[in-house]
């Protein structure tokens, strides 16, 4: 399991997370969040967002 976390401060909702990950989602009302973390198998695709935003950590 692993824990997905979203730097809300760093997040510009360019949606780069959602396009390559399931895990993720992106809404026009909110920046990048985490809409299924059980589907998350520890690639860390999503760190390499463009603003670093996002970490994610063996739980």
């Amino acid at each position: 399991m692993f824990k997905i976390d979203v730097n809300a401060n760093l997040c510009i909702g360019c949606r780069f997370c959602a396009v390559k990950c399931e895990v993720f989602d992106v809404r026009s009302d909110v920046l990048a969040f985490v809409a299924d973390a059980d589907k998350c198998d520890g690639c860390k695709v999503c760190e390499k967002c463009p603003e670093h935003a996002i970490s994610v950590t063996e739980a």
